[in-house]
């Protein structure tokens, strides 16, 4: 994947989103808004602590490189809220890491992605079970 800058000037699409659970590390923290940067990328913010934010980008097919997930590891924890794969848009969280050396890498959360219900605005930071979902994909 060609790397592109996602230091960027927002778009005018923006969601509000509630996460009934928050996500994991920020439990108490529920109110957010969903604001498009460049595609794929996108910046979920904390309501309550605007310093709170997190990169992430859309997987509108479920792919990345050579990774897809399988609907099926989605249905049975939708299911417990009413939802099924086609209600919800899925999204990674990205996260930059820096080395001793100053070099720095993008990685993403397979194991644990973002899904987000525009027609309830209700978004959850599900965790799927199977080892196959790397917790530190490079992107």
């Amino acid at each position: 994947m060609q790397h592109q800058s996602i230091e960027a000037q927002k778009n005018t699409n923006e969601y509000r989103v509630i996460m009934p659970n928050g996500i994991i590390g920020f439990n108490d923290l529920k109110h957010y808004i969903l604001s498009e940067l460049n595609d794929p990328f996108w910046e979920l913010t904390s309501v309550e602590d605007n310093t709170i934010k997190f990169i992430m980008m859309e997987l509108p097919d479920l792919t990345l490189g050579n990774i897809s997930y399988e609907k099926a590891d989605f249905t049975n924890i939708l299911s417990a809220v009413d939802l099924g794969i086609n209600d919800v848009k899925v999204y990674t969280i990205i996260s930059i890491d820096s080395s001793d050396d100053g070099t720095k890498s993008m990685t993403v959360n397979m194991r644990a992605p973002f899904v987000y219900n525009p027609a309830s605005y209700r978004g959850w930071q599900l965790v799927l079970a199977d080892p196959k979902y790397p917790i530190a994909q490079v992107i």
